[in-house]
């Protein structure tokens, strides 16, 4: 049997947990790694659209979310998440669920675990709830700026986004971008603004995007990495609003630097590695995305490590300038003396 035929058959690709015993554990140990991170233990009232309740709340105050979990409806473990510091006794808003089916195929159900070997990640569907009208999946597909992976679901393939993989030292991290990702995106629903357009069209806001590229992929070799990306995009959007520069992002762009004219003068495309692949990859995202006759903008790629001396040289010459990071506790650093943003110390700045 050729490769084609495995994979079409689905041997190359990840499975969603169905076992019952196996989600049950996986579940426990879901709540339980969160557990262990700093928090404190509040009981506060919840709100929901047509009810609420008194809930005990686990807040992280040095990640900015709080956390609950439950089994409701006979069907499903919930884990409830929101952003509304528990503290100041408001009434709070469930800012997005990662709900997990007892056992088997739910599609109603957004959460999920994928197993590859001895690796656990996280995912999500899309079906997003809220107490406003326009607030759901659509929404979701339309707005969320992160990676799909393609799985099977029980006797299909489907695409769903990966939230984080579990076991990591990283995982609260990749849990709190994708927390803040759907407040952004229901946030576009109170605004009003169901159209993020074509390429050209600047989006003036930045969303911390919480992991992936802009295309999905099969989930046959997932990384660690590729739950990392967007925490690297987020740290170098806060690196540069720290030197007044106006960044923002879209599903086409990893990141993006504005003048006060909305012109885009710097663009930035991260990744994880230095394949040649995804080498490849970055150069055609930063070019075919971003082409314009009447717009120069300056090339930007964000990477682990530097290329090599022949990769550096041929991408010099393209006029894409490398920036390098590395990760230092609780956070990812950049060393972006390469690049003509450098000054900004001169004075040069586009807020």
């Amino acid at each position: 049997m050729g490769d084609n035929e495995n994979e079409e058959n689905g041997q190359d690709k990840l499975r969603i947990v169905e076992s019952a015993n196996e989600i049950k554990k996986l579940q426990k140990i879901f709540y339980g790694i969160l557990l262990k991170y700093k928090h404190k233990m509040i009981n506060a009232p919840v709100g929901y659209r047509g009810g609420g309740f008194e809930d005990k709340l686990y807040w992280f105050e040095d990640l900015g979310f709080w956390f609950s979990h439950d089994v409701f409806e006979n069907n499903r473990y919930w884990n409830g998440f929101g952003i509304q510091n528990p503290n100041l006794g408001h009434r709070l808003s469930i800012t997005c669920e990662i709900n997990i089916p007892f056992s088997g195929i739910n599609r109603r159900v957004a959460g999920a675990f994928l197993k590859d070997g001895n690796n656990v990640y996280v995912i999500h569907r899309g079906n997003i709830g809220g107490s406003r009208e326009g607030v759901g999946k659509t929404l979701f597909l339309r707005h969320y700026t992160g990676d799909w992976i393609e799985v099977l679901d029980g006797n299909r393939l489907t695409k769903v986004a990966l939230i984080g993989s579990l076991y990591s030292n990283k995982f609260q991290y990749q849990l709190k971008q994708f927390v803040f990702e759907i407040d952004r995106i229901k946030k576009i629903a109170r605004a009003s603004e169901f159209n993020i357009g074509e390429a050209e069209l600047v989006d003036e806001e930045f969303s911390n995007e919480f992991f992936g590229t802009k295309k999905y992929t099969l989930a046959s070799n997932i990384r660690e990495a590729q739950c990392n990306h967007g925490l690297i995009v987020s740290s170098l959007s806060k690196e540069l609003k720290n030197r007044d520069y106006k960044v923002a992002n879209d599903v086409y762009r990893d990141l993006y630097i504005m003048d006060n004219d909305k012109k885009i003068t710097m663009i930035f495309e991260v990744k994880t590695d230095i394949t040649r692949t995804n080498i490849y990859c970055a150069i055609g995202q930063l070019f075919l995305n971003n082409f314009s006759p009447n717009n120069n903008p300056e090339y930007i790629l964000v990477l682990p490590e530097k290329p090599s001396p022949r990769a550096k040289e041929k991408l010099n010459i393209m006029g894409i300038k490398v920036v390098t990071y590395k990760w230092i506790p609780n956070r990812y650093v950049f060393d972006l003396s390469a690049c003509s943003f450098c000054d900004l110390d001169n004075g040069k700045r586009r807020k």
